[in-house]
Parts: structure tokens; sequence; C-alpha cells
């Protein structure tokens, strides 16, 4: 099993730099290295390791991974994580072990979907799940063994010599781990469906369910006290790790952040918190704001940054539209405080946009911080700081109070 080392976010750990070393060369996966997961500095024979902007568990080799855990609670970040819809990643290096809640999939549900294919796949190439069943066949063609005494009992007695009772053994996929599997398959494909869903996981959840259908697997909704891996004796990795997903699918759980448990194994999850937090801003406030039509600005609010070029784009992180002219611009930044490129980026979006407000969302040090404080003011536009508390008791309250304070800004 790989050694854990245990960090929180944007804090210092010291690891030995022997963890890291094979043969006299770094052995660090690929998939990490460059991707901004940690800040690594040497220090003599120990190894800095500060973590960026991602939380979770971070494989670095196959003998060390990083837990990183993030600064506000863990029932904070699941609320935020299903208020913004989610930004979740995964690292396929290496799989961890999670508990399942009982509170529904939600935003992980695409990952566990994802974690379900990928044992299906490799159940496909081991083999699926099949049994010998004893059937009993009364004909004139014996299968199988000839049972006498039913025999007797049975057409012979009734004076057909020419008929007689056998029983032979047929291999069969109908088995309770396979209907479970495949109601699994098509209760995800409903939800995608449902929801107009557009994902690559469709078509291979199709694959499946159709290839659990031509094997004679019945489509209904398994017992899950009859699921039973015993009946298949000594049960690969892979097919209890499918099992288990189809379970917690089926009875719509939810993984639990952060890892540590055993229902139910997935590639390693790491969050992004500085796209989760744009996010979760930007969906609090389109919905508690509507005096604005507020507008992602990477995506429909976008516009050309100059006004005689096509390139580059403007794509300010939040685009406040009153009859069809911008008010203001929402910028989200996961750091105690803006720095000097923060401003000098949103100043040249003011300009490009013709914002006379500008609005950088930052997360709050601590209580006592002053919620909204202005920046600063250059020409026509007004730069105002706005902190929002993460680790608040009541995440609605704080949720209201920055919308209140952005109503209060617009309309002063």
């Amino acid at each position: 099993m790989p050694t854990i080392y245990a960090a929180r976010e944007r804090e210092t750990i010291r690891i030995p730099i022997s963890e890291v070393l094979r043969d006299g060369q770094f052995d660090i996966y690929p998939e990490v290295q460059g991707r901004g997961y940690f800040d690594i500095r040497l220090k003599g024979d120990e190894l800095s390791l500060t973590p960026g902007r991602f939380v979770g568990l971070i494989p670095v080799n196959s003998r060390m991974m990083v837990q990183v855990q993030p600064k506000l609670p863990v029932g904070n970040l699941v609320e935020i994580l299903v208020r913004s819809g989610g930004v979740v990643g995964a690292i396929g290096v290496l799989e961890a072990g999670y508990g399942l809640s009982e509170a529904s999939g939600g935003p992980l549900l695409d990952i566990m979907a994802e974690a379900f294919v990928a044992s299906l796949e490799r159940l496909e190439i081991e083999g699926m799940p099949k049994a010998y069943e004893e059937e009993r066949e009364e004909g004139s063609f014996v299968k199988g063994r000839v049972l006498f005494g039913e025999s007797i009992r049975g057409p012979w007695s009734r004076g057909n010599r020419h008929r007689a009772t056998s029983a032979y053994y047929d291999l069969r996929a109908d088995l309770p781990i396979n209907r479970l599997l495949r109601f699994a398959c098509y209760a995800l494909l409903r939800h995608f469906l449902l929801l107009s869903r557009q994902t690559p996981l469709i078509q291979r959840l199709a694959h499946f369910e159709a290839l659990l259908a031509d094997s004679g697997v019945e489509l209904a909704q398994p017992d899950e006290a009859s699921v039973s891996l015993a009946p298949l004796g000594a049960a690969s990795r892979v097919q209890v790790r499918a099992t288990r997903l189809a379970q917690a699918i089926i009875s719509d759980r939810c993984v639990e952040l952060p890892v540590g448990g055993t229902d139910v194994f997935l590639p390693s999850l790491v969050l992004d918190m500085e796209a989760l937090f744009e996010r979760y801003v930007r969906a609090v406030l389109t919905e508690k704001v509507t005096e604005y039509l507020v507008l992602d600005g990477n995506k429909e609010g976008s516009k050309p940054l100059f006004d005689d070029q096509r390139e580059p784009p403007a794509q300010p992180d939040i685009v406040f539209l009153s009859r069809g002219v911008c008010r203001a611009l929402g910028e989200v930044k996961y750091k105690v405080s803006e720095k000097r490129e923060d401003i000098n980026q949103v100043l040249a979006y003011a300009l490009s946009f013709r914002a006379p407000l500008v609005l950088v969302i930052v997360p709050a040090e601590s209580t006592s911080t002053p919620r909204l404080t202005k920046v600063g003011t250059l020409g026509d536009v007004n730069i105002f700081r706005c902190r929002f508390d993460l680790a608040a008791v009541s995440l609605d309250a704080e949720e209201s109070a920055l919308a209140q304070a952005v109503s209060t800004l617009f309309s002063s």
C-alpha cells in the first residue's frame, strides 16, 4: 500500500527525498508533473511540497500519495459542489477507497459512472460472471443424465417409453450480479437521457446494457440481499468493485469526501478549488441578483478585447448586463487578496467592456475581515473587493449577504 502524507491546502509539508527517488532518478508520475498540484522545492535531504489550488488524494508515484485537505469544512465543500454542479477531476493513475453517504450522487455521479464503466470494460475482458444451473427436461431426446426415478414416476408410468426425464447443466449469465449490473447501466442511461446530457458515457453504457441483454440477463431491479459473490467462488477484484459501484448507483448514494473507506474504489478524485469557487459564485449571483442578467464571461459574455481586432478575447468571470448594456464586471480570485497583475487584468476588461464598476470576489480570511472594501478608482472605473466566507456556518446566509452587498453597490 502507498504511504499517504496528510497536507492542507496552501500549507507546506516536508517528506524524505527518498520517497521520490528510484535508482537515482526522480520518480514522479507524468500526470502530476507540471500540472500545478504542488510547488516542489529541494531542501537538503528533504522535499518541500506546497499544495496549490487542488485538493484531494494526489498520487505522486506508486509508493506515495498526498491527501490534501481543503481549508473549508467538508460539509461546506460538498454543499458548494452540489450548488455549482461540481468541478471534479480524476487522476487515473491510482485508485482510492471511499465511503458512501445516504445523499444522492450529485456532482460526483459522473466520476462514479466513469469508474463503473471502466470496471465493466475490464470485466468484459476478464469474462462476465456466469454460473452453471441445473435444468430438468422431459422429452424424446436425452440431455445429460437420465433421471430413472423421475422417468418411472413420469412418462414411463404413462406408457411413454420413448420419453425420459433428464438433467443437465447450462452455463447462464442471468445471475443476480448481472441483473444488478444491467439495471445500473439502465439507471445511468435514463439519468443522462432525462437530463439531455451529451456524454461519451451514454454510448459505452448502451454497449454493456445491450451486451447483458443479448446474454439473456433480465432487466429488473434486483434485491440487494440476493446479490452475492460467494456462489462465483473467489470473486475477482473487478467483480467486487463493479458490484459495489452498481449498488451505490442504484441506491442513489454518494461518495463521501474526503477520502477514506472501502465501500467503493474510484480513481483519485481531485477538486480544482479555483474553478469551483468561480463557478459557485457565478451560480449564486445568477440566482440571487435578479436586477441584472448575469453572464459567464468565458462563454456567452465574452467579446474581443480590442475594438479593431478579433483576438485576443476579453473573458471576465462574470458580466452584469442591464437592457443589453454592461453595467459591471466580476472577477473571482481564489486567493487572499488580488495582486497587481489581477488589477491590470480587470482594468483592461473594464476598458474593453466600458464597464464603470468591477467587483473582485475573494475568500474571506476570517469573520472579522470587512466584506466590502474599495480597491481604488482609475478614471471612470471603480474597483471594489468583496469577501466571501467559505467556512461560514450557514452558506445560505453568506450567499444572501453577498447578493445584498452586490445589489447595494450597484444601487449606490
